[in-house]
């Protein structure tokens, strides 16, 4: 590591070959987390339930924010009535982002109708945890009117976190 010294305060600045958190300016991205679920939920729930996706970071500073970008796949299927489903990302307990309950999407069909949703729900929220502890973010659905599925094998949900520097 060479060493720069002059004037009359003797070390003006230490360098190093390694980029630093430190020299990247505000809006850098500082770390990527990805994960992905496809153990199937079913929920027939009006409030909001687990759909199994999740992920972990642990931001480096109390000033960073941390970017969540989910794929969400959701089936929700009916009979003779409307469906719909809604969803909300968690950080820990906190619902830090949310549709209303079950309003994401929403189809109607009269009487006699067979409804279905099958469908990758894209969700996107930048949160400001302000900690440097490991932090979980989840993604729950919930359900108007028939029974919905969140995940498939063949079909898994994504979720992607980035920690931006503040």
């Amino acid at each position: 590591m060479p060493t720069e010294i002059s004037g009359a305060t003797g070390v003006n600045k230490v360098q190093s070959s390694a980029i630093e958190t430190g020299d990247l300016p505000t809006g850098s991205v500082l770390q990527v987390v990805h994960g992905s679920y496809s153990t199937t939920i079913a929920s027939t729930s009006a409030s909001f339930v687990t759909a199994g996706t999740s992920a972990t970071i642990t931001p480096s500073s109390t000033s960073s924010k941390i970017y969540i970008i989910a794929n969400q796949h959701v089936r929700i299927v009916k009979s003779d009535t409307d469906v719909g489903v809604g969803f909300a990302i968690k950080r820990g307990s906190t619902t830090v982002q949310s549709t209303a309950t079950s309003y994401a999407f929403y189809t109607y069909h009269g009487a006699n109708n067979y409804s279905e949703i099958r469908a990758y729900q894209p969700l996107q929220y930048l949160d400001s945890p302000n900690t440097t502890s490991a932090t979980t973010y989840t993604i729950y659905f919930s359900v108007y009117s028939g029974t919905g599925q969140a995940n498939e094998a063949s079909n898994p949900s994504l979720i992607t976190l980035m920690e931006i520097a503040g």
